[in-house]
């Protein structure tokens, strides 16, 4: 008598998130912050999007189709901290 095996390893789903959308809402999340920074009203909310963003700049890093935004992100994060800075100390 034949025994018949199933082979369930196709049929498995992986319950891994998907990462793809993160390069795009850190981009956008760091464009905000960027254009924030230059006010010196909305200076401190600048620092709050940019900490937003920076995570997920460093997450997205790591899928190889988002890499590039994520590491857009990062420096325009790093850039809007900086112009955050000076806008509230010099003005």
């Amino acid at each position: 008598m034949a025994r018949m095996v199933r082979n369930y390893a196709a049929t498995e789903e992986t319950t891994e998130p998907d990462i793809r959308p993160l390069g795009a809402l850190a981009l956008g999340v760091a464009i905000l912050s960027a254009a924030l920074s230059v006010t010196y009203f909305y200076s401190p909310l600048a620092y709050l999007a940019a900490v937003i963003a920076l995570p997920l700049g460093v997450i997205s890093r790591g899928h190889e189709r988002s890499r590039d935004m994520g590491n857009a992100a990062i420096v325009l994060a790093i850039i809007a901290i900086i112009a955050a800075s000076a806008t509230l100390i010099w003005i």
